[in-house]
């Protein structure tokens, strides 16, 4: 998955990710391959490429602090990277600054191309042995933690990066249940101990019967008994069911937003009342999940309602505050 973001460009790299399998890391190779295509006189563009394959045939050890990785098959994900840009094919890849500049502010390419290569060139499977060992070494290359309970911090390749839990697990929440109201992925559930029971107004009871079946769509089996409904199970990852389902028909009841589809109204406000909050304590699992969850979706950059997931503080600026 390639995403680019154009519209503004920087006199540096700092605004530039690249994940393996999940993992935000350093490669020269994609790099490399994405600023020739993509820069121009006015700088570099912000950009995106997420890369799958093998854990076998990456080397997480190519440097010492494991920022950088290294590819078993670089040719092949060389390619990859260039049919993602969908610029020019063929093995050279002239004139692709001067292609790129004709992009409009921002667009974004998922390549079926891209796993395609990959898994035309992967090596056979791995035997249990190798897979326990791959496991044990590929690790985060620099820890995340959360700071004041709220923020998720590690280093980055220019300074640090900050990502606000709640407004990235809205992020993740809001395209899950897009992805589970468009049938392109299962609509996970999570079973409830006990129901979560709601009260409704005469109002709420109309909009929940109407909105009903797109509710249950999104992942929430819920049952009516009159101005009462049980909430028993509700969609992955998604905290406080009720408060959730009474943010949805508070949504639908106001009309949602005018430039939102039902459907993403409907994630909109789940991800809104369903995401971990403020001040909520992750365990360290939660929090690597969350983390790479984020840098797994389609906008990592902005929450469902545009405001801003995470900030990077580059290395210049700390200097500067310590008058280096």
């Amino acid at each position: 998955m390639l995403t680019v973001f154009p519209g503004k460009l920087w006199n540096n790299r700092r605004h530039q990710y690249t994940l393996v399998n999940g993992r935000l890391v350093s490669s020269p190779l994609v790099s490399g391959v994405l600023n020739e295509a993509l820069r121009g006189p006015g700088g570099h563009p912000l950009f995106l490429c997420a890369i799958t394959l093998p854990a076998s045939s990456v080397d997480v050890n190519a440097h010492p602090t494991k920022k950088e990785v290294r590819f078993r098959h670089a040719e092949t994900v060389r390619r990859a990277v260039l049919s993602a840009l969908a610029l020019i094919p063929g093995e050279r890849a002239r004139g692709l600054s001067a292609a790129s500049r004709a992009v409009a502010a921002s667009y974004r390419i998922d390549a079926p191309s891209v796993q395609a290569a990959l898994e035309l060139s992967a090596p056979p499977p791995d035997t249990p042995r190798e897979l326990s060992a791959q496991r044990e070494t590929w690790t985060d290359p620099v820890p995340i933690m959360q700071i004041n309970n709220s923020y998720l911090v590690t280093a980055s390749g220019g300074g640090l990066l900050v990502v606000d839990q709640h407004a990235a697990h809205e992020r993740v929440i809001f395209e899950q249940i897009l992805q589970a109201m468009k049938g392109a992925a299962a609509a996970g559930r999570q079973q409830l101990l006990l129901p979560e029971i709601l009260q409704l107004d005469k109002d709420e009871t109309t909009i929940a019967e109407l909105y009903g079946p797109l509710i249950i769509q999104a992942g929430f089996d819920i049952r009516f008994s009159g101005d009462t409904l049980e909430i028993h199970s509700v969609p992955m990852g998604v905290y406080r069911g009720a408060e959730a389902v009474r943010e949805i028909l508070t949504a639908f009841s106001r009309g949602g937003d005018a430039s939102f589809s039902q459907q993403e109204v409907l994630a909109a406000a789940t991800a809104c009342k369903g995401s971990v909050t403020f001040g909520q304590k992750l365990s360290r699992e939660e929090i690597r999940q969350l983390f790479h969850g984020l840098f797994s979706t389609n906008d990592p950059f902005h929450c469902p309602h545009g405001r801003p997931t995470l900030v990077e503080i580059t290395f210049d600026e700390m200097e500067k505050r310590f008058g280096r």
